[in-house]
C-alpha cells in the first residue's frame, strides 16, 4: 500500500474506503447529536475529523 499526495488520483483500497466512510458516517451522526445537545464545540471537533479522516483516506493507493 502507498501513500502520499501523488496518488490522490490512484483507486483507494476498498478496506481503506469502508473504515473512512464508516468513520466519517460516525462523525457527522456525532455531530447532529452535539448539536441537538447544544456542544458546539464538539460537533465541530467531531465534524473536522470526519473530513479529515476522509480526506487522509483519498491518499491511500494499492500496490501495482
Amino acid at each position: 500500500m502507498k501513500f502520499g499526495f501523488k496518488y490522490w488520483s490512484e483507486p483507494t483500497p476498498r478496506k481503506i474506503r469502508r473504515v473512512a466512510g464508516a468513520l466519517g458516517t460516525a462523525g457527522v451522526a456525532g455531530c447532529g447529536f452535539a448539536l441537538l445537545r447544544e456542544e458546539i464545540w464538539i460537533a465541530v471537533v467531531l465534524l473536522s475529523l470526519a473530513v479529515g479522516g476522509t480526506f487522509v483516506a483519498k491518499l491511500f493507493a494499492e500496490n501495482p
